[in-house]
């Protein structure tokens, strides 16, 4: 057992290595885009994105391709917290999104109205700007 040792613990310091470089490198954000892509089977796609995990970050694109929803958001800009997710909390000092496009498969049925409004998480955003929204093509806001 006590050959052991040296060996765990250089795993975990590998592993906390690898943490620490995930989540505070601009490398570490493009690593967990893609893997963020390969988890969804094909339907996120994230296209140039700067700066870190932990803190701010800018994306020039974010797709999701569902069977009845698409959403397609542009030059999107995050700078939150994710520590207090530990509190159960999802800070955000400012979320703005140049462009936001959301359609619905005119074909699907309607989704039925949820039984209950309250989120996994609290929320508190200081900051949100949509510069352009688009439901489809009948409604456009700016």
């Amino acid at each position: 057992m006590r050959r052991l040792a040296p060996f765990a613990l250089l795993a975990s310091t590998a592993a906390l290595a690898g943490l620490v470089w995930l989540t505070t490198s601009e490398s570490g954000l493009h690593t967990a885009a893609r893997l963020a892509e390969g988890a969804s089977g094909g339907q996120l796609h994230i296209e140039p994105a700067s700066g870190r995990l932990l803190g701010n970050m800018e994306i020039g694109q974010l797709r999701w391709q569902g069977a009845d929803l698409q959403v397609e958001a542009s030059q999107i800009h995050l700078d939150w917290s994710p520590s207090a997710l530990l509190q159960g909390r999802l800070d955000m000092a400012e979320l703005r999104i140049a462009n936001l496009h959301i359609t619905s498969n005119a074909n699907s049925p309607p989704s039925p109205a949820p039984t209950d409004l309250r989120l996994p998480v609290a929320v508190n955003i200081q900051k949100i700007a949509v510069g352009t929204l688009r439901h489809g093509d009948a409604f456009t806001a700016t």
